[in-house]
């Protein structure tokens, strides 16, 4: 992995979106096959990715406060420590995380097999009428981090997907990924609300703020999201 190297704090993002992405592929793979092993054989990287995270999350907060130029210093500090302290316990253990990640290449690259084309298409259909139906519902903020990774789980099986055979999808990457990427915003913008209300933050005008921009980011998730089964046939 490139971040036991560089240290960049975007090195383990882009790791963890890979193993997001093989991930979508073991679940399509255990849906096909339905042999547990592929899903155990998965768990310790699932591990890595979590632990990942911790790394990640107090990245993520400190973009936060650079962005909205928060004079909240004691709260910088805290996420300076954690960054350190996290990256530090993420690397003391470089050489049983690489040995899990070929460990499991080596299982999972053994359950690899030629699939129906048609029970990929009956997934496509089964994932877009549910994600037709969540949008539809009367408080679709409440089920928009499930919206976001059947999206997801769609998009990166869709680029893993022969070009003859994701022709025959009817679904439109372009459309998911600007409702995906819409849905993160907002995702974005109410977990740092909830933080800052957390650490007692005072600054009513940056509240503000990002209140309005929440409001706005889901209004456009909505208009984004009605005719769902026709937009993302790419037809509206």
């Amino acid at each position: 992995m490139a971040f036991f190297e560089t240290i960049n704090p975007e090195e383990l993002h882009r790791m963890r979106v890979e193993i997001k992405k093989i991930n979508a592929l073991i679940i399509f793979l255990h849906d096909y096959s339905r042999k547990k092993t592929i899903s155990d054989s998965f768990k310790p990287i699932k591990k890595i990715f979590k632990r990942a995270g911790l790394t990640r999350s107090a990245h993520v907060n400190l973009q936060f406060v650079e962005k909205y130029h928060l004079f909240h210093e004691e709260f910088k500090n805290e996420q300076n420590r954690n960054l350190v302290y996290q990256t530090g316990k993420f690397c003391q253990k470089r050489d049983e995380y690489l040995s899990l990640i070929k460990e499991a290449h080596k299982d999972i690259s053994g359950n690899f097999r030629n699939i129906n084309s048609k029970f990929i298409l009956q997934v496509f259909e089964k994932q877009k009428n549910q994600l037709s139906w969540l949008f539809a519902i009367d408080n679709p903020e409440k089920k928009l981090h499930r919206c976001r990774k059947k999206i997801k789980f769609l998009l990166y099986l869709h680029h893993m997907l022969p070009k003859r055979i994701a022709g025959k999808l009817q679904v439109d990457t372009n459309y998911l990924s600007q409702l995906e990427e819409s849905i993160g915003k907002w995702h974005d913008t109410v977990s740092a609300m909830e933080l800052l209300k957390i650490k007692d933050y005072s600054d009513k005008a940056v509240l503000t703020q990002l209140e309005k921009q929440a409001q706005r980011t889901l209004h456009l998730i909505n208009t984004r999201s009605s005719d769902f089964l026709e937009k993302v046939k790419g037809k509206k």
